[in-house]
């Protein structure tokens, strides 16, 4: 879906041109769906014709401004993107599932965009459904009417989904070690989202909690008030980039709410 060239551009916090980033998305719709036609049209239009004879179209400037502010968003942006314009089968509430992830992309037209909730700086809770090829994310009105839930109702059913498929117990923390929460996909980001796991008594007895979520298929956890272990989150913080990035912001959990530390 993108390139070694690109990937490394994207970990040193260097941005596509447009062509660069036009031609990116198309290619990255083919290989998800080989039988549609993707054609490039000017500077910064894709259209998608799906076997039928369903078309779409897709304008991207301003998806590339988002990508130029965070290049290492690459690879969540595309996805995104992609799940605007792919078909989606909205067909059970059991593949509701909670991700964590900037989707700053049609933020101001929330029924266009997923479902999804602030967590803390630029990072959002998003609903998505686990698909066996990806996640995707359906726009909220039509999770909404395909499942014939409201709003409550998705977030309670995507939350118990995501904290029994990440199967994750809280544990009391060791001095001067660091807890790591890692999984092969991007669910781990969605530990982020689960409050209950974060305000557990195990967790809380260690006071305020460092935590570094450097891709969203990991989670490093470490009391705040462990100077060399908080160091050692920072340092990962700094080195992260590439596919499954999320933030290099170290973040706080104190008294049950995110901030950035």
């Amino acid at each position: 879906m993108i390139n070694l060239f690109q990937k490394a551009r994207g970990m040193m916090g260097l941005a596509l041109t447009p062509a660069e980033f036009r031609d990116c998305v198309a290619e990255a719709f083919r290989r998800r769906h080989p039988a549609a036609s993707v054609a490039r049209v000017g500077g910064d239009e894709i259209r998608v014709e799906l076997p039928g004879g369903e078309e779409s179209v897709l304008h991207l400037s301003r998806a590339y401004e988002i990508h130029r502010a965070a290049p290492r968003d690459l690879s969540v942006l595309i996805d995104d993107l992609l799940s605007m314009l792919s078909p989606i089968e909205i067909a059970s509430a059991d593949e509701l599932v909670v991700l964590a992830g900037s989707f700053s992309f049609g933020a101001d037209e929330p029924d266009l965009g997923p479902l999804r909730r602030p967590l803390v700086g630029g990072l959002a809770a998003v609903v998505a459904l686990d698909k066996p090829e990806s996640y995707v994310y359906p726009p909220a009105d039509e999770l909404r009417a395909g499942l014939s839930l409201d709003d409550g109702e998705l977030w309670e059913r995507a939350l118990r989904n995501t904290r029994e498929r990440l199967g994750v117990e809280p544990v009391p923390l060791i001095p001067e070690q660091i807890l790591l929460i890692q999984t092969d996909d991007g669910l781990a980001s969605g530990l982020l989202a689960l409050d209950d796991f974060w305000d557990s008594p195990e967790l809380t007895a260690s006071g305020p909690l460092a935590v570094a979520a450097p891709y969203q298929t990991e989670v490093h956890i470490a009391p705040q008030g462990d100077g060399q272990s908080v160091e050692r989150l920072r340092k990962a913080l700094t080195e992260a980039g590439g596919p499954f990035f999320l933030t290099d912001v170290l973040l706080v959990r104190d008294d049950g709410r995110w901030r950035p530390a």
